[in-house]
């Protein structure tokens, strides 16, 4: 009697957190994602070229162009190489896109579980896009960050942690690229202690692009990277 009680129970609350949800339907995040675009889109470019951006990323996963590679190199472009905002803005816009497409793509195949994570990836990236713009129309609401003693003393365990992993898991013949480099030690570097941005634990690509930032710009790294460089 009390496991059918225990059931019963089980299946209320289920049915109660349910309900939470009873009115937040995929399609409808979809069409939020595609108005948010659509304005995004007007705003810089004076035209609302989704629907064309959209086929062309159709197009380029299609024929390879777009791929995980290519994601990578977004994020390491976004993060560590470009510094004007505008260039910033439309590199991001471009991912916001590209997972918009992946949502509407996977809903349709009925792939729902993974639609829902492209459509949050997503919606960091239109979020990231409202932040740019909002920088670019106003300029002095932007504020450079300051790091402190704590800060920089994570920066330097973690470029530590950077050049033992080269060390450890060096090829016989060395790394052939920084990107070979970082796919194979990134995961233990999550691992050994996961990084984190503020109070939540740091994005892997966001991760990925640093460590590639590290080996091609730190001298220190380079030269773990490549000891023929020392």
């Amino acid at each position: 009697m009390p496991e059918d009680t225990n059931t019963e129970e089980q299946s209320t609350n289920i049915e109660k957190l349910t309900n939470l949800l009873h009115d937040i339907k995929i399609d409808g995040k979809i069409d939020n994602l595609l108005r948010q675009l659509d304005h995004l889109n007007e705003e810089l470019f004076g035209e609302n070229n989704t629907s064309i951006q959209l086929q062309d990323i159709a197009e380029g996963i299609d024929c390879g162009e777009i791929n995980k590679t290519y994601i990578n190199d977004q994020h390491f472009y976004i993060n560590f190489k470009d510094k004007d905002p505008k260039t910033k803005l439309t590199r991001t816009l471009m991912l916001a896109h590209i997972y918009t497409h992946t949502a509407i793509q996977l809903e349709k195949n009925n792939s729902l579980m993974m639609a829902w994570n492209a459509i949050s990836e997503a919606s960091k990236y239109i979020g990231a896009c409202n932040s740019l713009y909002g920088t670019l129309v106003n300029p002095k609401t932007s504020r450079a960050s300051k790091g402190g003693k704590a800060n920089a003393k994570k920066i330097s365990d973690f470029k530590e942690s950077v050049i033992e992993a080269l060390h450890s898991f060096r090829p016989k013949k060395g790394w052939s690229s920084s990107s070979m480099a970082t796919d194979q030690i990134i995961d233990h570097l999550i691992k050994l202690s996961p990084p984190r941005k503020g109070n939540h634990i740091e994005d892997r690509s966001d991760l990925i692009a640093k460590v590639r930032n590290m080996i091609e710009n730190d001298r220190d790294v380079k030269m773990a990277f490549n000891p023929q460089t020392s």
